[in-house]
């Protein structure tokens, strides 16, 4: 298993709810955001994807479990890769890390890999499954 991608972030308040800790649903657009890096880094970064348009990767499954709570100000890191390949879709596993490298939680996407004429799923091309492969 080589290295996960790793994404630095700051809690915001603008990402926490009433209680001052992250609200829960904000954990899956932190995830997303540390995956849109991982594709820039990897040469598919949205600008790319959307000018080529060959293929769309839709979210088709999201899970996140919390295992501390995070609060404004605090510094983490997502860690991201693949953790499993599939013919024609993904699973991307996400960790988020505190300052001393403990984990406040995980979460999980699965993404699809579409022809964006016929939104049918379609084998992942085998170039975009080699760059995302760098984080497997």
């Amino acid at each position: 298993m080589s290295e996960p991608f790793r994404y630095p972030y700051t809690i915001g308040l603008h990402d926490t709810d009433a209680a001052g800790i992250l609200y829960s649903a904000n954990i899956i657009r932190i995830c997303m955001i540390a995956y849109e890096a991982l594709l820039d880094d990897i040469g598919y970064g949205l600008p790319r994807l959307f000018r080529r348009r060959t293929f769309g990767l839709p979210v088709v499954h999201i899970e996140a479990d919390f295992v501390r709570p995070m609060t404004a100000g605090q510094k983490v890191t997502v860690t991201a890769r693949v953790e499993r390949f599939g013919d024609r879709s993904y699973r991307m596993a996400y960790e988020v890390l505190d300052e001393e490298r403990e984990c406040t939680a995980k979460a999980a996407t699965v993404h699809v890999c579409v022809d964006p004429q016929t939104r049918r799923a379609m084998e992942i091309p085998e170039d975009f499954r080699t760059a995302l492969g760098t984080y497997a």
